[in-house]
């Protein structure tokens, strides 16, 4: 069995950067302007990363990230930006984001 850790990638529309974390990975949080960037910075940040949160790993395993690529977030306008009258309780949304599904 490897030593396997999952890293979610999303496009981040508003900051036009592609954003990493990861639940397995304690503390990453890593941004770029496309994914060449990325990885370099996730290749450095990783096992710096694994070694301070003292991440038990399998012996004379590799070590495999797993890139998890999801779909590229778009901002829309809420009604009420739009100007549409709605009831109280929906005035407080600021903004919507809508998930566009497949391929990036």
């Amino acid at each position: 069995m490897q030593n396997r850790f999952n890293v979610q990638v999303t496009w981040d529309a508003e900051a036009e950067m592609w954003v990493a974390d990861s639940d397995d990975i304690p503390g990453l949080a890593a941004e770029a302007p496309d994914d060449k960037a990325l990885w370099g910075k996730l290749e450095t940040l990783i096992p710096e990363l694994l070694i301070l949160n003292h991440v038990r790993l399998r012996p004379k395993k590799d070590i495999e990230i797993v890139l998890n690529f999801h779909p590229r977030k778009a901002r829309i306008q809420s009604p009420c930006q739009r100007g549409l009258n709605l009831d109280p309780p929906l005035r407080h949304i600021a903004e919507v984001k809508l998930i566009h599904l497949g391929a990036l």
